[in-house]
């Protein structure tokens, strides 16, 4: 089963670490006061950190539109992805979850899994153990970790 990795760019995944697992990186928007940037498109990472303590008030992130993830997701499946593990921080800290957990409802996979990952470490644990989810994924049970907000939605 081609099981595809979807994340965004929260996460802060090395580049090689994205071309080797072959994973989709979705960018967030940094807001600014009242200027919007595309997290590794308007802004390099590096960028940001140089700009972060002159930023006042401090920048907060929001989700790109349903329909950018729909398209993601669309892509995916033309070049043959049967399932996706779609792995994001936190619905206490971002409503990237909240839009696809609504999304999923329309998405062209029987096999979807969203992952609460809590905070971007958690993010790159399960990144660190990408063949064990690939694995044990197929299961498609919830799970909860008892320490975190670590949890799947799937259909």
């Amino acid at each position: 089963m081609d099981i595809r990795i979807v994340t965004d760019s929260t996460c802060d995944l090395p580049e090689a670490a994205v071309e080797k697992y072959n994973i989709t990186v979705v960018p967030l928007y940094i807001n600014q006061g009242a200027n919007a940037y595309l997290d590794g498109v308007d802004m390099t990472r590096e960028e940001f950190y140089r700009k972060l303590p002159a930023f006042h008030p401090a920048p907060s992130t929001a989700t790109p539109g349903p329909e950018f993830f729909a398209q993601v997701w669309n892509i995916l499946a033309d070049v043959g992805a049967q399932a996706i593990l779609s792995i994001h921080v936190s619905e206490k800290l971002s409503a990237t979850i909240r839009m696809l957990e609504w999304l999923a409802e329309y998405a062209p996979f029987e096999r979807l899994a969203i992952v609460h990952a809590g905070v971007q470490q958690e993010a790159e644990l399960f990144w660190c153990c990408h063949e064990n989810c690939k694995t044990h994924l197929p299961a498609w049970r919830s799970r909860h970790d008892g320490r975190s907000d670590l949890r799947f939605h799937h259909r």
